[in-house]
């Protein structure tokens, strides 16, 4: 939570949210998890998982723009994870690659201290950026696999309420067509390079592949196959 700066939410405080998650806990006889905000780049959601203890974090931005219906899909979507033994992997996947980025954002802002001018140390920063995002995807793929995606996805194929749900929230992802293709993605990586430490831990986390991308990468294929 530190590494995607979450704040936690209490009952009072974004009751739909809480709510939503306590109703879908129950419903796949899951403990009530703790749930969190956090402001993100590409307006993700995540479910992380402890032993027993779950914990759902939500970009505010998408929170507050998801219905009562799409938003119980969300949680529904991120809660069968838990249930099936899928959270936890990517729980320590997250740990480690936001750890590593902490780190590397840590040491390259000490080495900015010693480096007097600001366009040397912006090109040091550029450099990082365009070693570190590669490496992570490709340890992320390793560590975790594509499997893991495509099983998050097709646990859903027996409920298709909660399905519908799920894609009508994502639809409203902003800019979807354009934020989450790979020229858009690399100038966002590239721009945060001027960005603030917390700015890039967050981006670090936002920009691992995700089983929401699922819906995009169907979304090019059918538009491949109209044209």
């Amino acid at each position: 939570m530190f590494l995607l700066g979450a704040r936690e939410i209490r009952g009072d405080d974004q009751s739909s949210y809480f709510e939503s998650a306590s109703q879908e806990a129950y419903k796949l006889s899951l403990q009530r998890p703790k749930i969190y905000v956090y402001e993100g780049v590409f307006e993700r959601g995540y479910v992380l998982q402890n032993n027993k203890n779950i914990s759902l974090v939500l970009d505010r931005s998408f929170l507050n723009r998801v219905s009562k219906n799409e938003l119980s899909g969300v949680c529904f979507a991120l809660l069968i994870q838990a249930k099936h033994g899928l959270a936890t992997n990517r729980t320590k996947a997250m740990l480690i690659f936001g750890s590593i980025s902490w780190i590397v954002n840590g040491l390259g802002k000490l080495l900015g201290l010693f480096i007097p001018s600001r366009y040397f140390r912006l090109s040091i920063n550029w450099f990082l950026v365009l070693m570190f995002y590669p490496l992570i995807q490709s340890l992320f793929s390793m560590m975790v696999g594509n499997n893991y995606l495509i099983k998050a996805f097709q646990l859903l194929d027996e409920y298709p309420d909660e399905l519908r749900n799920l894609k009508l929230a994502t639809m409203k992802l902003k800019n979807n067509s354009e934020l989450y293709s790979i020229t858009s993605r690399k100038l966002i990586e590239i721009a945060s390079a001027s960005k603030t430490s917390t700015y890039k831990n967050t981006l670090t986390l936002d920009v691992l592949p995700h089983e929401w991308d699922e819906f995009y990468i169907k979304q090019d294929k059918l538009s491949v196959a109209e044209n």
